[in-house]
């Protein structure tokens, strides 16, 4: 029984090869004549192009190329397509290249097709022979044969293996490059058709990186042989740095995978050799300077991808950009989601109270301060609620375990609205000793403007008592009660409608101020803001917004103005031309939107009233303007102290006025006023207290006659620098009095027009001689006092001056000497 062993014919050397082919083509044998497939078992592929050139030159053999069949760049030939082709040829062929396509079909294939082409027949041309080289399946092949049923009646199978076997280590990737560096010691190979060529022309190579689909999809079918070593490459930081042989300074993560082959896409697209990991992130970036600025603005960027996060975070990491920044470094290692941008400024936020030590936090917490404070709106808008209650409790905690509140002052930030209330909260309870104005200057300085307001110089003369009413309604809405100040004022100044009307009528209202300046060439608004809700106690806080912007706008009037009565939109609305006018609805909307909350109205109305102004002062950034604020009415938080009057009719805005008919008794009453508003003709009657006249109202009202309703802004202001206040230098001669003598002298530069000197509710005008001005103090009394100076088209400088007794001669006592 002829075996496997006994069918395969062994050559020592290809001119016994040569011979035995020739001698083929010319036998008359039955089964040489009638199959005509001959395979030729080889071990390296010179005598494999050697046998080429022979058969080719001197036996005139066609080559078939299977290369030709394939569908497109990167398709295989199926075992079909490869049977029909070699069935089809009709002359005398070297099929090439066959082993290296054969050797990836799967077991049962391979087996298959072997047994449909071994005894493939042509009859008609006895003289035809299909010579097929198998390279390197040696142990494959004989498997088969072993099992091959019908070897006996089989053409010969020759084999010609020289002494040392071609090795050939194929790196199978399913990452690809448009090159390899010079000098490399493996060869690329991207689709099937190059791998088909390939072995035709430019075989053997010991290494190949084979990036060909279908030889990914196949390879693992191909058994161990003499020739071919498989390898798969699935590591694309191992592609990147031992193929390309690119150096990237941070270790591969199994888990950053995706961005790793993004990162590979980007080096194939460059010119060969050009790629460097620094240069690269920095033109992605296009910046070459990676402030914390600008890396929370890349970090935040929703254009910015996964993959760009990714590429940062290890760029900063591996560079000295966060040498200085070491808290930065701590959060940005330990943030692992590129997805979602807000996970990294969360650990920013939060990172610090995870700290193990008191001395770990003291490490960190300046850093983190500039970090989010500088960047305060960015945290305020990425950084979610839940995590900012998280924050808070954590701060809360700290500050009821401690007695002066410095841990807890130094993890503030002044970043997010919450820590508003908590300093609104420590000034409330805490003043004294904890969280005075110094405090609350250095962490809610908008609070501190509104509070710290010296607005003696707003009103009119007779009516100097509401600078200090406004002080005590301030005070009142930061302690939320209804004060023994404000009962005072109140029961002093509105007890009825005769003290009411004294102080009321001393201000003229905003169409009245409004008609003043608009003939005035030099101070005339090309713009009218109305500011619906805003009343006369946030003048100060607004110079202060117009003093801080660095807008180039300056105020160049301020007064106190009424409104009508009842203090109410619908009969104040400031109508000019349409085209000048602009409204403001949010702090009105505000006030009527829900219940008055303690500490969040104050400071959403805060809020509200810096973002409208910051509006109005960029709206008319470009070209010069002149602008006038005004209002409707102001609002009151004090109503719902207070019990309500429950008097019959029907009341509007939560009864701080009632509408009534001519048969109604139309005189005042200690609980209102009554008016006839000239707009509608109607007559009501209004609140004159903070009672309200029907129900006891949950927000902030306005209709009735206090003073925070019936007050509002009248500011000019502009960036014309003609009609800018003349900024002048005051000097003072000496701050140190005599009480009986009291004379301020200062030096001022330019000179003025003339001068006014406020003592309090007192403005006493200065006389001249030469450039010293000099003013008499009132009532001067031993101890410190504040007094200012006001130029004409001036700003009042502040001085602080102390009056001494008689007995000495200067301001310091012997035991200061």
């Amino acid at each position: 029984m002829i075996t496997a062993t006994d069918k395969i014919i062994r050559f020592n050397n290809l001119d016994e090869l040569k011979t035995a082919i020739g001698n083929d083509i010319k036998s008359k044998d039955v089964l040489a004549q009638r199959y005509c497939v001959r395979f030729i078992m080889l071990n390296d592929f010179k005598t494999f192009r050697e046998l080429t050139k022979f058969l080719a030159a001197e036996l005139n053999v066609k080559m078939y190329e299977l290369q030709n069949l394939t569908l497109g760049e990167d398709k295989t030939i199926t075992i079909d397509m490869l049977s029909d082709a070699i069935n089809a040829i009709t002359e005398s062929s070297l099929v090439t290249p066959f082993s290296e396509l054969v050797r990836f079909y799967k077991e049962d294939d391979f087996n298959g097709f072997f047994n449909e082409i071994i005894l493939t027949e042509d009859l008609k041309n006895p003289d035809k022979r299909i010579y097929i080289p198998i390279i390197g399946l040696n142990n494959r092949f004989n498997d088969f044969l072993k099992n091959f049923g019908r070897i006996q009646e089989s053409a010969p199978i020759w084999q010609l293996y020289s002494p040392q076997d071609d090795k050939v280590k194929v790196f199978i990737s399913k990452f690809k490059t448009s090159f390899l560096p010079a000098g490399s010691e493996y060869y690329k190979l991207d689709t099937m058709k190059d791998w088909l060529n390939f072995w035709r022309k430019q075989a053997p190579q010991e290494k190949i990186l084979c990036s060909a689909k279908p030889i990914r999809t196949g390879w693992r079918n191909s058994r161990p042989d003499s020739i071919f070593t498989f390898s798969e490459v699935t590591n694309v930081y191992e592609f990147i740095t031992e193929f390309l042989g690119i150096s990237i300074p941070f270790a591969y993560n199994e888990y950053d995978s995706a961005h790793w082959e993004k990162l590979l896409e980007a080096i194939s697209s460059m010119p060969q050799g050009s790629f460097s990991w620094k240069t690269y992130v920095e033109k992605h970036f296009n910046t070459w300077e990676f402030s914390l600025k600008r890396i929370l603005e890349i970090w935040a960027e929703d254009k910015h991808l996964n993959y760009d996060r990714w590429l940062l975070k290890n760029y900063l990491l591996h560079s000295n950009q966060l040498d200085s920044e070491p808290y930065t470094r701590l959060c940005l290692e330990e943030t692992t989601d590129y997805f979602n941008p807000a996970v990294f400024f969360v650990k920013l936020a939060e990172r610090i109270f995870y700290a193990t030590t008191a001395a770990e936090r003291e490490k960190y917490v300046e850093e983190r301060y500039h970090l989010l404070h500088n960047e305060a709106s960015r945290f305020r808008d990425i950084v979610p609620k839940s995590s900012q209650d998280w924050i808070m409790e954590q701060l809360v905690s700290i500050a009821q375990n401690e007695s002066d509140l410095s841990t807890a002052k130094k993890l503030c930030t002044g970043t997010f609205d919450f820590e508003k209330e908590l300093y609104f909260g420590w000034y409330q309870l805490r003043s004294d000793n904890d969280f005075g104005m110094s405090h609350l200057k250095q962490f809610y300085p908008d609070l501190h403007a509104y509070l710290a307001a010296n607005d003696n110089s707003l009103y009119r003369q007779g009516a100097e008592w509401l600078s200090d009413y406004f002080k005590a309604y301030r005070e009142a809405k930061i302690k939320d009660s209804y004060t023994d100040d404000i009962k005072s004022f109140i029961g002093t100044y509105n007890q009825n409608d005769a003290t009411f009307w004294d102080w009321y009528y001393k201000h003229s209202t905003c169409h009245d101020l409004y008609h003043k300046v608009m003939a005035d060439s030099s101070r005339h608004p090309d713009k009218v803001y109305w500011i619906d809700g805003l009343g006369a106690e946030f003048i100060p806080f607004i110079q202060y917004l117009v003093e801080k912007s660095k807008s180039g706008f300056e105020i160049i009037e301020a007064q106190v103005a009424s409104t009508g009565l009842p203090s109410n939109t619908s009969l104040n609305r400031f109508d000019v031309d349409e085209k000048t006018l602009f409204k403001y609805g949010e702090l009105d909307a505000l006030a009527h939107s829900g219940h008055y909350r303690t500490r969040k109205t104050l400071i959403e109305e805060l809020n509200t009233i810096r973002k409208i102004v910051t509006s109005i002062l960029h709206d008319n950034s470009v070209g010069n303007h002149t602008i006038a604020l005004v209002s409707d009415h102001g609002l009151s938080a004090l109503s719902r102290l207070c019990e309500p009057c429950k008097l019959t009719g029907k009341a509007h805005h939560e009864g701080r006025y009632i509408p009534y008919t001519s048969d109604i008794a139309a005189d005042s009453m200690p609980e209102y006023i009554t008016v006839k508003n000239p707009d509608d003709n109607q007559d009501y009657k209004v609140a004159l207290t903070h009672s309200s006249l029907g129900r006891k109202p949950s927000h902030e009202v306005h209709g009735g006659c206090t003073p925070e309703e019936v007050l509002v802004p009248f500011i000019v202001l502009t960036n014309v620098d003609s009609s800018k206040p003349i900024k002048y230098d005051i000097k003072s001669v000496k701050n140190d009095l005599p009480v009986s003598s009291p004379v301020f002298e200062c030096i001022i530069n330019p000179k003025p027009k003339s001068a006014k000197l406020i003592v309090g509710n007192d403005k006493i005008d200065m006389a001249v001689t030469g450039t010293k001005w000099s003013g008499y103090i009132p009532k001067a009394v031993e101890g410190n006092l504040i007094i200012s100076v006001l130029p004409e088209r001036g700003k009042a400088t502040s001085f602080d001056v102390n009056i001494y007794g008689m007995g000495m001669g200067n301001s310091l006592s012997d035991f200061d000497l």
